[in-house]
């Protein structure tokens, strides 16, 4: 949990093999600025599991349960155990309640969350394969979290060419960073160039439309 207020769940043994009486424990509680918080209890966890997660989630009023995203190898489940709570799919949203079931698998690019837009907290039973290289990406805000790399890096609109920054047409041998340093420079002269052409081009153009105001006798 990235902004956890409260997380008892941290310092407790896991306890395979054994009843887990929620009712018993305290939540933990968690909060990123005043959209994002709610409170859960990582069964699974818990129990001393290695291969799925189980979550008893309670999304709190006016909170949504996490940023909109999706994932390439994990499927994701959600049943709602009781309370009110709107599942966001993209653009589309849709009124849950208790009984209500939704699956997210894995890799299908569907890019979900939920929202608590009523005044009583809504309890969710989150249930997830754990991978662990998982990618999770984020449309909205344009990243990607790398679980095997523990990283968060950009999402990039358009994938790159398989031979992009390799440098193929330079002999074995030589030196790469020297190569890599003349293409740096020589795509600098291109750019400079083109922004000189350009900027040549907008003056001619107010060059002739000068000229046409005066032979209109506009100045």
């Amino acid at each position: 949990m990235d902004s956890a207020d409260a997380e008892p769940s941290r310092w407790r043994t896991p306890t395979p093999n054994a009843p887990i009486r929620t009712h018993e424990l305290a939540f933990d509680v968690w909060h990123e600025g005043v959209r994002f918080g709610g409170a859960e209890l990582p069964l699974a966890r818990m129990g001393g599991a290695r291969d799925l997660g189980v979550n008893l989630v309670e999304l709190a009023p006016g909170r949504q349960s996490c940023p909109l995203h999706w994932h390439l190898r994990e499927e994701e489940h959600f049943y709602v155990l009781d309370g009110r709570c709107v599942l966001r799919i993209g653009d589309e949203r849709h009124a849950m309640s208790g009984g209500d079931y939704v699956c997210f698998p894995a890799g299908t690019r569907i890019a979900h969350a939920f929202e608590n837009p009523h005044a009583e907290p809504c309890r969710v039973l989150a249930i997830g394969t754990h991978v662990a290289d998982e990618i999770a990406v984020y449309p909205e805000s344009g990243k990607m979290k790398l679980r095997a790399l523990d990283a968060i890096v950009p999402w990039p609109p358009a994938s790159l060419d398989y031979w992009h920054g390799e440098h193929p047409d330079v002999p074995l041998g030589t030196d790469l960073d020297a190569a890599r340093a003349a293409a740096r420079e020589a795509a600098e002269r291109e750019a400079s160039a083109k922004r000189e052409a350009e900027a040549a081009r907008e003056r001619a153009v107010d060059e002739e439309i000068a000229a046409m105001k005066k032979r209109l006798g506009l100045e």
